[in-house]
C-alpha cells in the first residue's frame, strides 16, 4: 500500500508498507526548481533532477512561452483561446529495472477561469520538442507537429495515463495526478522515450485554468514530480566518503573567531527569502563566538559565493559563556536554534519568525553530570525516518559520548528518550570524539565529527552506517593536517540534492575562520 499525502504549504509524504518483510518510511525532501524527488526505497533514498515546461496557444501559434510564469490549460471562457502545456523531467537517476511503486504530479493552481466541469489528463508526448522552440503548430524549429497543438496520434498518445476532474468552483492551490507507473517504467527502462506529457483539458470549452510554472518565484509553487520505487537487492554501498578539494573561505573578509558555521536547513540546506539588511536573502546561517558569548547571523543568495555578516550581530549576546553552538532548522513556519547554554548547563532551544529575533522556548537537553557544557547539538530531518534528529555530546567522568533524541515533530524532542549513539568498531564506540553532523543520502547516514590526536592538531573523521545511531563504522580522517586544523565541521545537503557543502572551522596559527567546500554526489 502506498499513501501519498500532501498539504498546502507543507511537503508531501511517502510511507510503503507491505505484509510481509520490512520497508522503511521516506518523507519527500523539499524540491528546487522544477524537480523529480526519487524516493529509492529499498535504501530510502532521495534523488533529484530538473524539468522543464512551456504553454502552447491556438490564437499565437508561433509563440514560445518558456519564460513565462504561467502555464495555462484549457479553453479560458471566451470561445478562442485554446491552451495546452508540455511538462517533462529528467529520470535519469532512476535505475532501469526498478519497481515503480507511485507517481505523482503536483501544480500549483493559481487562477480558474471555467464555467463547466472538465477532466484534466496527461499524455505521453511522442515528439522530440525543445523547451525554448515548441510553440502551437512546432515541437521544435521547422518541425511542425502532425495536428497543430501537439495531440495528433504521432505527436501524442491518445490514451491518458493520468487524470483528475476540475470542477467550475475549483479551488487554488496544490493539484495531484496519479499517473500510471507501466508508463513511467517503459521510460525508466528505456522501452519508449521520455518526451514528457501534454497536458489538456477533456472538453476544451470554458474550462481554462492557469498554473504556477519552474519560472515562479515561489519555490514551493513550482511543479513537482514524485516516484517511489524499489531497486534489486545487493546495490553497492558507498564505502568512503567523497573527495574533499580546497578549502575556502566561507564568510567575507575572512575573519577570525568563527565558529561552527551552520545553514538553515531541514533534510537539505533551505532557500528562506527573509528580508534581512533591508532585501531579500535566499539563505541564511549562524555561528557563534569561540568562547560562546554570542550568535551571529550571515546570508547569501549563492551558495557558491561568499556569506555576508548581518549588519546588527551579533543576534544573541551574554557576557557569560553562554549561547555557543547554534544549529538551525526550519519546519516550514518557524526557525528553530538549538544551541549550547554553558551556563545553565543545557541545550535550548529558541525560536524566530524573521530570523533575526529569537525567542527561548526550552530547554531539550540538561545534564548535571557534564565535566564542560559544550555539548555541540545537531539537528536535521531524516528522510529516511520521518524523523527530526537532535544529536548531541555530552563530556562525563573524561569521556565523551555522543547521544541521539528523535521524534516526529520538534516539540517532541524534548520528551524524546535518550539513545546512546554507538560505533561498532575495534575500540567501541564514538567515544573522544565530539561535534557530530549527520546528512542522508543513497541509503546511508555519513557522520562527521572531530577529534584531536597527536600530533595534536584538529582533524573531522567521517563514518557511515544504515541506520542513524548504530553500527557507525570505519572512522576516516578526511580534513586536517599540521598546517591547518579543521573542526566543527557542518556538512548539508544542496537544495536539489545533487551535492554537499561542507562548512568547517579551520585553525590556522591559532586563529579560528570559517571554511567550506562544495562536493558533487
Amino acid at each position: 500500500m502506498t499513501t501519498i499525502t500532501k498539504t498546502t504549504g507543507a511537503l508531501p509524504t511517502v510511507t510503503l508498507s507491505k505484509s510481509t518483510g520490512t520497508l522503511p518510511t521516506v518523507t519527500i525532501a523539499r524540491n528546487n526548481d522544477l524537480t523529480a524527488t526519487v524516493a529509492k526505497m529499498v535504501y530510502g533514498s532521495l534523488i533529484s533532477s530538473s524539468g522543464e515546461d512551456t504553454s502552447m496557444r491556438n490564437d499565437n501559434a508561433d509563440a514560445n512561452y518558456h519564460t513565462s510564469t504561467s502555464n495555462y490549460v484549457g479553453e479560458l471562457n471566451s470561445g478562442v483561446y485554446i491552451f495546452r502545456t508540455l511538462i517533462k523531467f529528467d529520470l535519469s537517476k532512476i535505475p532501469s529495472g526498478a519497481l515503480i511503486i507511485s507517481a505523482t504530479l503536483q501544480m500549483t493552481m493559481n487562477a480558474n477561469y471555467s464555467s463547466a466541469t472538465t477532466d484534466m489528463t496527461l499524455h505521453r508526448v511522442l515528439r522530440n520538442w525543445v523547451i525554448n522552440q515548441a510553440t502551437w503548430n512546432s515541437y521544435s524549429t521547422g518541425n511542425t507537429w502532425q495536428t497543430a497543438g501537439g495531440f495528433g496520434a504521432l505527436d501524442a498518445e491518445q490514451a491518458a495515463v493520468a487524470t483528475r476532474e476540475f470542477t467550475a468552483a475549483e479551488a487554488n492551490g496544490v493539484k495531484s495526478w496519479t499517473i500510471d507507473t507501466d508508463s513511467v517504467k517503459e521510460w525508466i527502462d528505456g522501452d519508449t522515450s521520455n518526451y514528457g506529457w501534454l497536458i489538456k483539458t477533456s472538453v476544451e470549452s470554458d474550462d481554462g485554468y492557469r498554473f504556477a510554472t519552474d519560472n515562479d518565484a515561489v519555490e514551493a509553487n513550482r511543479p513537482k514530480l514524485t516516484i517511489v520505487y524499489i531497486t534489486e537487492e545487493g546495490t553497492a554501498y558507498r564505502t568512503d566518503y567523497w573527495t574533499v578539494g580546497t578549502m575556502s573561505a566561507a564568510i567575507v573578509g575572512n575573519p577570525t573567531d568563527r565558529h561552527n558555521f551552520h545553514p538553515v536547513h531541514d533534510s537539505n540546506i533551505l532557500e528562506m527569502n527573509m528580508t534581512i539588511d533591508g532585501a531579500i536573502r535566499k539563505y541564511l546561517a549562524y555561528d557563534s563566538h569561540p568562547g560562546g558569548t554570542e550568535i551571529r547571523l550571515y546570508y547569501t543568495n549563492s551558495l557558491d559565493s561568499t556569506w555576508t555578516q548581518y549588519s546588527a550581530n551579533p543576534i544573541l549576546t551574554s557576557a557569560l559563556p553562554e549561547y555557543r553552538w547554534p544549529s538551525v532548522v526550519y519546519d516550514g513556519s518557524t526557525l528553530h536554534m538549538f544551541l549550547s547554554d554553558r551556563t545553565n548547563a543545557q541545550v535550548e532551544r529558541w525560536t524566530s519568525s524573521d530570523g533575526i529575533t529569537f525567542t527561548f522556548q526550552e530547554a531539550v537537553v540538561t545534564t548535571a553530570e557534564a565535566d564542560d557544557q559544550y555539548f555541540n547539538p545537531f539537528i536535521f530531518y531524516s528522510t529516511h525516518a520521518s524523523k527530526w534528529m537532535l544529536y548531541y555530546k555530552i563530556h562525563a567522568s573524561g569521556v565523551l559520548t555522543l547521544y541521539l533524541k528523535s521524534s516526529a515533530t520538534i516539540a517532541g524532542l524534548t520528551a524524546a528518550s535518550p539513545e546512546m549513539v554507538s560505533g561498532g568498531v575495534a575500540g567501541g564506540d564514538l567515544q573522544n570524539t565530539a561535534a557530530p553532523s549527520m546528512l542522508y543520502i543513497n541509503g546511508l547516514y555519513w557522520m562527521l565529527t572531530e577529534g584531536y590526536p597527536d600530533p595534536g592538531y584538529w582533524v573531522t573523521y567521517a563514518r557511515r552506517s544504515k541506520e542513524p545511531n548504530t553500527n557507525l563504522v570505519d572512522s576516516t580522517a578526511i580534513l586536517g593536517d599540521t598546517n591547518t586544523g579543521h573542526a566543527c565541521a557542518i556538512h548539508l545537503l544542496s537544495p536539489d540534492g545533487n551535492s554537499i557543502y561542507l562548512y568547517t572551522s579551520a585553525e590556522i596559527s591559532s586563529e579560528w575562520y570559517a571554511q567550506y567546500a562544495k562536493i558533487s554526489v
